[in-house]
């Protein structure tokens, strides 16, 4: 078999559509179409995602590779926050944290907060691991950027893990994803 230069490789080709016109034809007509496939994806873009992003397979992928990286993630993580982005972004969170306290009720104490403790017998409200009062993460059952207040009645004690898990979500809907994390 000879190798062609580039040039000669290209005439070739271009020959070989002008002395077989329909051969081409066909291909093209049975070949990927690019230009219906982009007009599909921008009609359909939502959907598109939505379908990958919401696929089971999906969660458990995304699942099982932090559960493999999670000292990595960590590191990259830690390192980020050294970044001035990284910086910056701690600094626009705690500026929106503060937006949320102010425009909230604020009438939770020390001592109601022990007494919430107490009243749960230091343990985790979700998973029921014991801890000491200083480990607990204060979770707003309504969360604040859902309008929810910093109130005795709103308030909970969770560990760090199933505080994260909750995130922002208003409890039911959090309580229903930590029972299946810890299934």
């Amino acid at each position: 078999m000879e190798r062609k230069c580039k040039e000669c490789y290209s005439e070739q080709l271009r020959q070989d559509r002008i002395n077989n016109p329909e051969k081409y034809k066909q291909y093209h007509k049975n070949s990927y179409n690019y230009d219906k496939a982009i007009a599909y994806y921008y009609a359909n873009k939502d959907r598109v995602w939505q379908r990958f992003y919401d696929s089971p397979k999906r969660k458990n992928y995304d699942r099982q590779y932090y559960i493999d990286n999670k000292d990595i993630l960590s590191e990259k993580k830690k390192a980020y926050y050294q970044t001035p982005a990284g910086k910056l972004t701690i600094n626009r969170g705690n500026i929106k944290r503060r937006e949320l306290l102010a425009n909230c009720i604020d009438t939770l104490t020390a001592e109601e907060w022990l007494g919430i403790l107490k009243s749960q017998n230091y343990k985790c409200i979700h998973c029921g691991i014991e801890l000491k009062p200083n480990e607990f993460d204060l979770d707003h059952i309504v969360p604040l950027s859902k309008k929810g207040n910093n109130v005795k009645e709103n308030v909970q004690g969770l560990c760090e893990h199933c505080n994260e898990i909750k995130h922002n979500k208003i409890e039911s809907l959090a309580m229903e994803m930590i029972l299946k994390g810890l299934q």
